[in-house]
C-alpha cells in the first residue's frame, strides 16, 4: 500500500513545476530592477525575461524531505540550461537529479506574450509565471484546472524583498506564492481512494539572476487518503532549494 500511495504523491510533486522559504518577508516596493533609487509601485514581467543567452546556466541544491506514510530526506540538484533564443523565446531543459538518480530532462520554452505576460510552455499546458505588470498583492490564474488539479493562482507576497542564498544575498528580489489543488482517485489491495493535496510553491526571484535562477524555492504540501470504508492517511512532502554559486546568467 505504502508504494502505491507512495507513487500518487511523487505524481502529485511532479504536478507542482513550479514552490515557503526563509527569505525576507515582503516589502511593499523596492527596486524591482535591481535595488536602489524610489520604490517602485508597479513593475513589469518583461524585467524579468533578460537573461536569455543560449548557454545560461543555473543549479540549485536542497533537499526533499517526506513523512507519514515513509520517512526519508535526499539530496535534490534542479539544473538549468537555456539551449535555444531567438524571436523573444528561449528553450530551457531542467534536469532533476534525486537521491543520485537524474530523471529525463523536461524541454519547456518561455516568453513575453502579445499581452506582456510572461509565459511558461511545457507540452500543452501553458503558465502565466508574471501578469504583465504587477505590485505587491497582485493576484493572477497561472493555469486553468485540469481533470487532476484546481485552478492555479499566483500571488505577488513582496517586492524589493532581501533574499540570501548559498552565501550571496540579493535585495531586489520578488516572493512570488503559487497555490492549487491536486486531487485524484485510485485503488490499492482491492480499496478505493481519494486524494487530495493543497499545493504550495513559494519562490524569491531576482532580475540580476533571470527567470530560470530562483533564488530559494520550496514547495510543500500534506496529501490526504481517504479510502472507502473511512482510513484516512496523510503524506507530507517538502522540498528547500537554493540557487548555486557559479551561474551563467547573460
Amino acid at each position: 500500500m505504502q508504494t502505491t500511495l507512495l507513487k500518487h504523491r511523487i505524481s502529485l510533486t511532479l504536478l507542482a513545476g513550479l514552490a515557503l522559504t526563509g527569505c525576507g518577508g515582503g516589502g511593499g516596493g523596492g527596486g524591482g530592477g535591481g535595488g536602489g533609487g524610489a520604490p517602485a509601485t508597479t513593475f513589469t514581467a518583461s524585467s524579468y525575461f533578460t537573461k536569455t543567452t543560449v548557454g545560461n546556466t543555473w543549479n540549485s541544491i536542497g533537499t526533499t524531505t517526506l513523512s507519514g506514510l515513509t520517512n526519508s530526506s535526499t539530496t535534490t540538484s534542479h539544473l538549468f540550461k537555456i539551449t535555444a533564443s531567438a524571436g523573444g523565446v528561449t528553450t530551457d531543459t531542467l534536469t532533476v537529479t534525486d537521491g543520485g538518480v537524474a530523471a529525463t530532462p523536461v524541454t519547456r520554452t518561455r516568453t513575453i506574450d502579445g499581452n506582456g505576460n510572461l509565459t511558461t510552455t511545457t507540452g500543452s499546458i501553458v503558465f502565466i509565471n508574471l501578469p504583465a505588470t504587477f505590485s505587491a498583492g497582485s493576484i493572477w490564474e497561472v493555469a486553468p484546472a485540469t481533470a487532476t488539479k484546481t485552478t492555479t493562482t499566483g500571488k505577488i507576497v513582496g517586492v524589493g524583498v532581501s533574499c540570501s542564498s548559498n552565501s550571496q544575498t540579493f535585495n531586489d528580489c520578488i516572493h512570488v506564492q503559487y497555490t492549487y489543488t491536486g486531487t485524484g482517485t485510485g485503488t490499492t489491495g482491492g480499496v478505493a481512494y481519494t486524494y487530495a493535496a493543497p499545493i504550495t510553491t513559494s519562490i524569491y526571484f531576482s532580475p540580476s539572476v533571470g527567470w530560470e535562477g530562483d533564488v530559494q524555492n520550496t514547495t510543500s504540501y500534506t496529501a490526504t487518503f481517504t479510502f472507502t470504508g473511512g482510513l484516512v492517511l496523510t503524506s507530507t512532502y517538502s522540498q528547500t532549494m537554493q540557487l548555486q554559486s557559479g551561474y551563467i546568467a547573460n
